[in-house]
């Protein structure tokens, strides 16, 4: 498991913002209110590359940034069997009362990403492939 760092994912977030060229997208707004959105660029069934944005606290942004990594050379049923646990462990909170509180945040990461590719959007032109 690749260390991100919590600290590191919520001041600099990596894979934040939209991605050109997508080919899966979903909104999905938590129970606190939270929305998340992640986008992902697929090479057949294999994520290539993941993205999100989310209007939500820092711990919500580290989450969606964690979940967006892991994605990376997975396919759909991989990115099923990730817990919000191995979000957390990727950003070094799995222990303790701050584990307890993110753990929302990472079931949203996790349940946005599924959705983005339970429901791929069309393949794009040669005009729209990320850059």
């Amino acid at each position: 498991m690749v260390w991100i760092g919590a600290v590191g994912a919520r001041i600099v977030p990596a894979n934040f913002g939209p991605l050109r060229g997508h080919h899966a997208h979903a909104r999905v707004e938590g129970s606190c209110g939270d929305t998340m959105e992640m986008w992902a660029v697929l090479d057949g069934p294999r994520i290539v590359r993941a993205s999100f944005t989310s209007d939500g606290c820092e711990t919500s942004v580290a989450c969606g940034s964690a979940a967006a990594h892991l994605a990376r050379g997975l396919v759909l049923d991989e990115v099923r069997r990730l817990r919000p646990l191995d979000v957390l462990e990727a950003l070094g909170i799995a222990d303790g009362e701050e584990a307890e509180e993110a753990h929302h945040c990472a079931d949203l990461a996790l349940t946005t990403l599924v959705r983005a590719l339970q429901a791929p959007v069309p393949a794009p032109s040669a005009a729209d492939a990320p850059r």
